[in-house]
Formats: C-alpha cells, structure tokens, sequence
C-alpha cells in the first residue's frame, strides 16, 4: 500500500460499533449493497475504497455493478486501513 493510498483512506470516515463482530459488519455489508442497489450515494465512500473503483466518481461507482462480496470486502479492510495509518503515523 502507497503514502496517497494511507491518505485516501484517512478522508474515509465510518463509524463501526463500539464492540463490532461479524454479525454486524454482515449486516453493514447488506445494507451498503441495499444503497448502492436504490442509488443511495451514501454508499460510495465505502466503495470507493475498493481498487475497482478508485478514482471513480460516486455516479460511476452506482453505475457499476457490485457484489455482496465486494463489499464485504471494502467493510472488513476499511477499519483496518484506517488502523495501519494510525499506526504508521505513530512510528513518525
């Protein structure tokens, strides 16, 4: 993973619960595909930390078609992208 890559995940902001465990992320998964599906742009921040969609804009990431899989993905690594540049900030 790139510097720019870091930085493009820190501007992703979502909120997991205090305590999550796979049940929900399921749940969140579902409900960001139910978005995308209804063209709910609230999804897209999500999706586009998925490669497939980097620098795409929100109305090219509703155009695309997406996988219950592939957002599954963009849920379980965004929190730990996140975790890797505050991480790799503390080291300086």
């Amino acid at each position: 993973m790139t510097h720019p890559e870091w930085q493009r995940a820190t501007r992703r902001t979502r909120k997991l619960p205090s305590n999550p465990n796979l049940e929900q992320l399921k749940t969140q998964a579902k409900e960001i595909l139910k978005s995308h599906k209804s063209g709910d742009t609230s999804c897209c921040d999500v999706l586009s930390t998925l490669e497939v969609f980097d620098g795409k804009s929100s109305q090219q990431i509703l155009a695309s078609t997406v996988t219950l899989q592939q957002v599954q993905h963009a849920v379980a690594t965004t929190p730990l992208l996140l975790a890797l540049v505050a991480f790799y900030r503390r080291l300086g």
